[in-house]
């Protein structure tokens, strides 16, 4: 820690009293000075000017311009503070006499007599005095305030103490007598370095100004002038005899002026010196100010080393100084002042405000950033006077980064100077899916799917993101548990082949996509082939054969089918014309008429069993793999009761249809047969069945019929089945179908064999 107190003078003066004027000094005026930058840094408020005006009448009217090296006459305010904190970096402590508490010290803060000033680790402070002089603190430096008195009436003296560091002085009228501890200096104006190193030396660096005094406690002084250097050791009674300062280095001539940089990030600065021979390590300070106050980054680096690269400064401008040391330790004159300026872009992220920002705090100034990782859809904005594109991107003042990747940024100001380029990394969250892992079986018009998609991101995702399913398709959240969603997915009749959901952020006519998920589905939940029912649709009323129950749409059929023994010739050609039509999706409603147009011989199948069928039936579920379907059919007959076999009769019944496979469909419909008279029948009729694709369009089948029951008082087993064929073609489905009978009720009801041919229209 460096450590040093300052006494503000040893003797006394009597107070003035309130009629008469205020005691007044010299400032010198500084380069960059103005009236209201000195009211501010002396009193303290820059609207004090009119204390110079008023001090200065020959100065005219304003405004002035004030020449480097031209003496003002200023007031001392003896009631003010006798110095104030003008620049504070990171971390600096305060506290007043006798209070053990420090407390954060802000710049501007008033210091009085006995205050005290602590720099912590990596941190610097200045404190200008009442006469326009200047300490620089650097880090782990404590300084002791005392003010109010002066020696004559003329010459304020100030005294200090430095332990061990590194003390920078600028002095006006300021007079600084430093104790370390092997020697006294004192220093009359101008600016100067005295460091005391670890083995307790003393090294005087005298810049410019007056001449300095360099003594140890009972020796000699040894007098040095601007521009040389001394030093005092332990148990030496005399310091050593001046000698000249190592040169100043130069500024290489070809400097970058302009650095671009990240407003969250903050900007990189170069520069590079020719290198001095006498030195042994250089110093390089980057400061605010073009004196070299407000110093932001100082560092001490090897002659080795003849430039510098400083990371995450703040959008502003910078000053560099670079001062050789030589093998003495012995410091020179600080070099020109290197301007630099620093532009950031802003990159305005999806979901983020216009007005939002965030402005880069200088971190580690060693510590390089990496690239900017953003989003996509993230928005450069380019400096204010300057335009910015990528290899890919024209110029522009603003553009967005819509593509995974490095993009390497280079901006030109409208003045036509290109700045080095800026890398700023696009990574994209992934969206996976999670549930079902294969291909969604969406169904267009039909049941959502349940659906659960994971987003992965490296980046943290603004709370408005969310997940959009394109046009045609619909979406309902269910549930979020952590980076995983469930929702439920469905496709309306107008939603495209492929869905490609999208993680999104903004509203709905300026959404910024952010991912996409390409989610395979299943073509269609229509089969490409038709499931055969060609025995469902050739209407008998004593059993109910297989149907399709996953038809949609409207339109006609028609059956022709004959019944009986085709070997003796006894039998039926029974044709059936009806129709359905579907009011909603889910739902469907239809009416047929069987009419027995030949028969001959002695047929062992009712002759008399025509009659009118209605129907309606509800469609409970459906997806592409399964499929549940519910039915009430009543029949109507067509003669009177005495010539007919029927009477009414109802038929519920429940059909389902599971596709095992992509070929395979497994189907079933099981139901009761009714009849409204005493006698019955009292049937529970079954039928199951199997569809195979051959090719598209294309399908052969096998059905099983099943009667149990009572008629007449009678027990009825009827089993009856047989092979069909079935052929798709746009609207139509043809069906063809053979079945056997197997036991003789099923005989006695249905004929032997019975043979079906039908057509099918649907229209949605």
């Amino acid at each position: 820690m460096t450590i040093f107190g300052i006494v503000a003078g040893t003797g006394s003066m009597a107070a003035a009293q309130a009629a008469e004027p205020p005691e007044t000094y010299e400032y010198r005026i500084q380069p960059g000075d103005t009236c209201a930058a000195i009211a501010e840094r002396l009193f303290g408020n820059k609207r004090r000017w009119d204390l110079i005006h008023k001090h200065n009448p020959d100065m005219g009217p304003a405004p002035h311009r004030l020449v480097p090296g031209q003496v003002l006459i200023l007031p001392r305010l003896e009631q003010g503070p006798d110095a104030r904190l003008t620049d504070v970096e990171r971390t600096v402590q305060a506290r007043a006499p006798q209070n053990p508490d420090w407390e954060r010290a802000r710049r501007g803060k008033e210091l009085y007599r006995g205050w005290r000033v602590n720099t912590l680790e990596r941190a610097s402070a200045d404190v200008t005095f009442q006469d326009g002089s200047l300490v620089q603190m650097r880090q782990n430096t404590l300084i002791i305030i005392y003010g109010g008195v002066y020696r004559d009436a003329r010459r304020k003296t100030t005294e200090a103490s430095l332990e061990r560091g590194t003390l920078r002085s600028r002095l006006s009228e300021f007079r600084l007598e430093v104790k370390t501890p092997t020697a006294q200096a004192g220093l009359d104006g101008g600016s100067s370095v005295l460091s005391v190193d670890d083995q307790g030396t003393s090294f005087l660096s005298n810049h410019d100004g007056g001449e300095a005094q360099f003594k140890v406690a009972t020796g000699e002084a040894v007098r040095v002038k601007p521009g040389f250097g001394s030093k005092a050791r332990k148990g030496i009674p005399r310091p050593t005899k001046p000698k000249p300062l190592p040169p100043t280095p130069n500024w290489n001539s070809d400097l970058d002026l302009t650095f671009p940089g990240i407003r969250a990030e903050g900007g990189t600065v170069r520069g590079a010196w020719s290198p001095v021979e006498a030195a042994t390590s250089y110093r390089v300070e980057i400061a605010k100010d073009r004196e070299g106050g407000e110093v932001v980054v100082a560092t001490l680096v090897p002659s080795s080393v003849t430039s510098f690269e400083i990371h995450r400064l703040p959008e502003g401008v910078y000053f560099a100084r670079v001062s050789s040391i030589d093998g003495e330790g012995f410091e020179s004159p600080q070099s020109s002042a290197h301007a630099m300026n620093v532009h950031l872009v802003h990159l305005e992220l999806p979901g983020q405000d216009a007005d939002e920002s965030t402005v880069a705090t200088p971190g580690d100034a060693s510590d390089a950033p990496l690239p900017a990782r953003v989003l996509p859809g993230t928005k450069v904005i380019a400096p204010t006077g300057f335009r910015c594109g990528t290899g890919s991107q024209d110029e522009a003042r603003a553009f967005e980064l819509a593509d995974a990747g490095v993009h390497e940024v280079r901006c030109v100001s409208d003045e036509g100077e290109a700045v080095p380029p800026i890398e700023v990394a696009v990574v994209a969250p992934v969206l996976k899916l999670l549930e079902p892992e294969a291909k969604v079986p969406l169904v267009q018009g039909q049941d959502p799917w349940r659906v659960a998609v994971a987003v992965q991101s490296e980046l943290p995702l603004p709370d408005a993101a969310r997940l959009r399913a394109p046009n045609g398709f619909t979406l309902d959240e269910v549930s979020t548990s952590g980076n995983a969603t469930t929702m439920d997915l469905g496709a309306t009749k107008e939603s495209p082949d492929a869905l490609a959901l999208a993680l999104v952020v903004g509203p709905a006519n300026d959404e910024t996509v952010l991912a996409t998920l390409q989610i395979d589905l299943i073509e269609s939940e229509r089969l490409d082939f038709a499931p055969n029912e060609a025995l469902g649709l050739m209407l008998t009323p004593n059993v109910l054969a297989l149907t399709n129950d996953r038809r949609e749409g409207s339109g006609p059929f028609a059956t022709i089918a004959y019944l009986g023994d085709p070997k003796s010739d006894n039998g039926k050609w029974r044709l059936s014309l009806g129709a359905e039509i579907a009011p909603v999706r889910r739902a469907r409603i239809g009416i047929a008429i069987p009419v027995d147009v030949h028969r001959s011989g002695v047929s062992p199948v009712p002759v008399r069993d025509e009659g009118i069928l209605v129907w309606g039936g509800y469609r409970i579920f459906m997806r592409r793999d399964f499929s549940l379907y519910t039915e009430l059919g009543v029949w109507f007959p067509s003669v009177g009761d005495s010539e007919a076999v029927v009477r009414t009769r109802f038929a519920p019944a429940i059909e389902g249809s599971y596709l095992l496979v992509d070929r395979l469909l497994f189907r079933s419909r099981q139901g009761a047969i009714l009849e409204t008279s005493s006698g019955g029948p009292f049937l529970w009729a079954s039928a199951y069945g199997i569809d195979i694709k051959l090719v598209r369009l294309l399908s052969i089948s096998a059905e099983l019929d099943v009667v149990l029951g009572k008629s007449g008082g009678d027990a009825v087993t009827g089993v009856g089945g047989g092979p069909g064929l079935s052929v798709l073609a746009g609207p139509a489905a043809i069906y063809f179908a053979t079945r056997f009978a197997a036991t003789d009720d099923f005989r006695a009801s249905n004929g032997k064999y019975t043979f079906s041919g039908g057509l099918r229209l649907t229209f949605e």
